[in-house]
């Protein structure tokens, strides 16, 4: 597909999913539409049905390696009045993971203070001045949060400072373990584990219950909400423990008296009580993400850390003017991108994209939009006299983070996980770097189809999906990765109205009419743009491939449909 076909209205491949047997409906008690739909998940018995659609107490913390030692050790330095300094990360998940421990341990009575490195000046992760600064402080023990686990050197020159070091991180291990006096780490996990998907935000938060148990208290519900807006924006599979964190975060945050969510709800227009992981993925985590992203991520752990709603709302506004600019930087930035991205989609299947007006904030946004436009690994990278900033994400067939690994000799740092992974470089090592990662990606990507396909659930008539089916649809939720809310084609559908919708007029909103009853639906700039439907002639016919979803500003809560893409009806 050549970059700009989806805005001019040519559609992706559209794959439709083989649906289940009669047998394995019959097997699982359940309709065949919905065993398609578990199916899809690889959801394919009974058991495993009833655990997908009621998830499982949280588990014991403690199963976790390493938690026994950093509790012993926390538990320590709380009793000995020890400071203590909770280090975090600039992105959405390291910021909640950060703001859910530190508030877990001031509750606990501990001497705590936060650390967040800036993006731009000092990147991922433990650096030496920020240890340095630390230690200054009287600061006698850090504990990493979505951090630590590569940073073998900062961690021994931390002890030689007389500083040890927990470490709580997700991302993957290095060949090297750091001396820290305990790792909370999902590496090493066993390939069938619930735990083995847990964000930095689910760690810290394992770290946070198991400290409560130890110490017989109650664990606050609002640090369970942190917990899943961290394993949302993280784009975490939402099976197993992540399912179960999610779920019971959701019910946290929307009973939540929290000032920053309060006040961050309302910024961000999301009415209290009807938080969801959609309205948390696309309303609230761009917000938290858009500090780390323009400036300090300070802003949004203020706002999480409130504790009145007077000193929460100036950071809430605060975060909000600081996500339009960064959206209206995105899209600047996002026409230099794409243009480079398109003259080489001819001819390579690693694409990289660097420019001098590149920031390392929006690095990330601009890949994940190549890789949805041309579905191929893509290396965005911000370039400065000396060094440059890249952030990488990549399609199921290549491990982006492995291949950082094997020619780390280049890399002055990097981290992440096979699908999204960022690095520091010398530019000058810049080139070779670059095609050591095309040779190494070469055999993983030679038979890749580069055409954006969307895989379709099931073919239906929009009447199938109401009553106990719709039902059993928000049942299915929370929604995301590894579990993605499904997607349905009807046919057919007949253009009554349409109009758009939004400050600049980005969204559109349709009236479609199918099977004699009228549906609203909407294009949402961000779900697939919208200028495709503008040039849908009334009372045409479509095809079209849609998610279902409660429209939570109608009072009824009626069904709507949320249009990912569409082709004209033959």
């Amino acid at each position: 597909m050549v970059a700009g076909e989806r805005e001019r209205g040519i559609s992706r491949r559209w794959i439709i999913l083989p649906p289940a047997t009669s047998d394995a409906a019959r097997n699982m008690g359940i309709p065949l539409l919905w065993a398609t739909l578990l199916q899809n998940r690889n959801v394919t018995s009974g058991a495993l049905s009833q655990s997908f659609l009621k998830p499982p107490p949280l588990s014991d913390p403690f199963l976790l390696p390493g938690m026994h030692a950093a509790v012993a050790r926390v538990t320590q330095a709380v009793q000995k009045g020890e400071k203590i300094a909770v280090y975090g990360d600039f992105d959405a998940d390291g910021v909640t993971a950060c703001a859910l421990l530190y508030s877990a341990l001031a509750r606990l009575g501990a001497q705590v203070v936060a650390y967040l490195p800036h993006r731009s000046r000092e990147g991922h992760g433990l650096n030496l001045d920020a240890i340095a600064s630390l230690k200054a402080q009287g600061v006698s023990l850090i504990i990493t949060v979505d951090c630590g686990i590569t940073a073998s050197t900062e961690v021994a020159a931390a002890r030689d400072m007389g500083v040890e070091t927990i470490i709580t991180d997700h991302h993957v291990a290095d060949a090297e373990t750091p001396p820290a006096v305990a790792m909370v780490t999902t590496s090493g996990l066993a390939p069938d584990s619930p735990l083995q998907f847990l964000a930095g935000a689910g760690l810290s938060f394992k770290l946070a219950h198991a400290l409560f148990l130890n110490a017989h208290q109650q664990f606050p519900d609002d640090l369970l909400g942190l917990a899943a807006i961290g394993t949302v924006a993280d784009l975490t599979p939402l099976i197993g423990e992540n399912r179960t964190l999610v779920t019971e975060g959701l019910q946290a945050l929307n009973r939540s008296t929290a000032p920053g969510i309060l006040a961050l709800c309302a910024s961000a227009g999301v009415r209290p009580g009807g938080i969801d992981a959609r309205s948390m993925a696309f309303s609230l985590v761009p917000r938290i993400n858009a500090a780390g992203r323009m400036d300090s991520a300070d802003a949004s752990f203020n706002l999480l850390t409130a504790k009145t709603l007077e000193q929460a709302r100036p950071w809430a506004d605060e975060l909000d003017k600081l996500n339009r600019q960064r959206q209206q930087l995105t899209a600047e930035l996002w026409v230099i991108a794409l243009a480079s991205a398109t003259e080489q989609s001819h001819t390579q299947r690693l694409l990289y994209v660097a420019s001098e007006r590149f920031v390392p904030g929006v690095n990330g946004l601009l890949a994940s939009r190549l890789v949805e436009e041309f579905h191929r690994p893509v290396v965005v990278a911000a370039l400065g006299t000396e060094l440059a900033w890249a952030s990488a994400r990549s399609v199921p067939e290549f491990n982006v983070a492995a291949a950082f690994q094997r020619h780390a000799s280049y890399l002055v740092r990097f981290g992440g996980h096979a699908g999204a992974a960022g690095f520091t470089v010398e530019r000058a090592k810049l080139p070779a770097f670059l095609a050591a990662l095309r040779e190494t990606a070469e055999p993983d990507l030679s038979n890749l189809d580069p055409t954006p396909a969307l895989r379709i659930d099931a073919e239906v008539g929009l009447r199938f999906l109401l009553g106990e089916t719709f039902e059993f649809l928000e049942r299915m939720a929370p929604f995301g990765a590894g579990n993605p809310q499904p997607i349905f084609l009807t046919r057919g559908a007949s253009v009554v109205d349409k109009r758009r919708l939004g400050n600049a007029g980005q969204h559109m909103m349709l009236k479609l009419r199918s099977e004699g009853a009228l549906w609203t639906a909407m294009a949402f700039a961000q779900r697939g743009g919208t200028e495709q439907y503008a040039a849908v002639p009334l009372a045409s016919r479509i095809d079209i491939a849609y998610t279902i979803e409660r429209d939570t500003y109608d009072a009824r809560g009626a069904p709507r449909l949320i249009l990912l893409d569409h082709k004209q009806n033959e």
